[in-house]
């Protein structure tokens, strides 16, 4: 009866910790501070659901530490500053993927999946600041994927795929306040015919290199707006349909510059024809690439020299097939040799 009973208890407590360790994998691991990791359930139906509970939240997503929420954001917290940390794992939040309050973040997403339905992002007023990399975001329904709010915002994009809709939609939408964007070796691709990219109304910068800007129309994927901005076209910058520096007409400076390398024997023509562009919209094509600009103030060349990939001329090519011939030579001697002794 004692050795009845003792199980029975066993058996009572065991049940008890599974269920509540099953409760949700997000779990606090310190004051202000989450994990998620890999154990079950996988993925997480929870997430973490601060709202305004906490303020200057950490939360680290570890590898496979993934979430799927049904009806909520996926990681919500209050205000700032949180930082937040998703790596090799895959977050999805039926409304929004990631969801801070206001003051400054610091967002940091590597080798991931993120999604959400109205937005993947939601940055509110703060300076706030944006990495991500190797990674691919997605909206699945009409909305802004990357919407930043009041503030000076920091966004780096790298070696991702950014994709926008269906709807009226925009990947990248600034708000008031100085924006920084940077994308490089990425492609950001918007599937309604709205902007992909499209600033705020303060003085913003935006970079882009070896990547694409599209959306289903080719219709100026790249829009500013009112203030001073600054857009820099880099190196295998593809942009169809044009860049549009100031899409609403406000009262702003806006200066275009291609930044971009080309050729040694090239580059003193292209500066020139950059310089005698015409205002406030024309065209022009470097390494092949057409580009098509409006509502520009000031168009600029900062032009780089490409470095020539190395080939061998005739007579290279002709002492590599003798030495390859000696060394072969060499060998066939030696195995000889070997085979003999």
């Amino acid at each position: 009866m004692r050795n009845l009973l003792l199980l029975s208890i066993v058996a009572i407590t065991t049940s008890f910790v599974v269920s509540v360790t099953a409760f949700s994998r997000c779990e606090p691991t310190g004051s202000d501070q989450f994990e998620c990791n890999s154990f079950e359930p996988n993925p997480d139906p929870d997430g973490i659901q601060q709202n305004a509970n906490n303020n200057g939240v950490q939360v680290h997503v570890l590898d496979d530490g993934n979430i799927d929420t049904n009806n909520f954001s996926a990681i919500t917290v209050g205000n700032g500053p949180n930082h937040i940390e998703v790596m090799n794992a895959t977050v999805i939040g039926l409304s929004r993927a990631i969801n801070v309050g206001t003051n400054s973040d610091v967002i940091i997403i590597q080798n991931a999946h993120l999604e959400g339905e109205g937005a993947v992002f939601f940055l509110d007023a703060g300076d706030d600041n944006l990495t991500i990399t190797d990674s691919t975001i997605i909206t699945t329904v009409g909305g802004v994927t990357i919407p930043v709010g009041d503030g000076n915002d920091t966004a780096v994009i790298t070696g991702s795929n950014i994709i926008s809709g269906p709807g009226i939609s925009r990947s990248f939408t600034g708000g008031p306040g100085m924006e920084d964007l940077t994308i490089m070796h990425s492609t950001i691709t918007n599937t309604s015919a709205d902007a992909t990219v499209s600033l705020g109304v303060d003085d913003d910068k935006v970079f882009v290199s070896h990547s694409t800007i599209t959306n289903i129309t080719d219709d100026f994927p790249l829009i500013g707006a009112a203030g001073n901005d600054l857009l820099t076209i880099g190196t295998a910058a593809v942009i169809p349909g044009g860049i549009d520096c100031d899409g609403d007409m406000s009262v702003g400076f806006d200066t275009l510059i291609f930044a971009m390398e080309v050729p040694a024997s090239q580059i003193e023509a292209l500066t020139e024809q950059i310089e005698n562009l015409p205002t406030p919209e024309g065209s022009i094509t470097i390494n092949n690439i057409f580009y098509e600009y409006r509502n520009c103030d000031v168009i600029e060349a900062d032009l780089g020299i490409a470095e020539p990939i190395p080939a061998l001329s005739t007579w290279g090519l002709f002492a590599m097939a003798v030495l390859l011939g000696i060394a072969g030579l060499l060998i066939a001697t030696t195995r000889r040799r070997n085979a003999v002794s």
